[in-house]
C-alpha cells in the first residue's frame, strides 16, 4: 500500500454517510496495517485478519 492507497481509503471514509461502516482486511502484522497504523487511520478503521472475520465484526 502507498500514499495512493491512503488517500482513497480516506477520501472514501469523507464521502461516505455518517455512520456507514468500513471494512479493511489485512494482516494485522502486515504491510498494510502497519501504514493504516502510522497514518492515524488505524483509529477509525478496523482492521481484521481475513473477509469472514470482518463480515462477522
Amino acid at each position: 500500500m502507498d500514499s495512493q492507497g491512503v488517500r482513497l481509503i480516506n477520501d472514501m471514509r469523507r464521502l461516505l454517510h455518517p455512520g456507514t461502516r468500513v471494512y479493511v482486511v489485512a494482516l494485522p502484522e502486515g504491510l498494510v496495517s502497519r501504514v493504516l497504523e502510522l497514518t492515524g487511520l488505524r483509529r477509525g478503521i478496523p482492521v481484521y485478519d481475513n473477509l469472514p472475520e470482518a463480515m462477522a465484526a
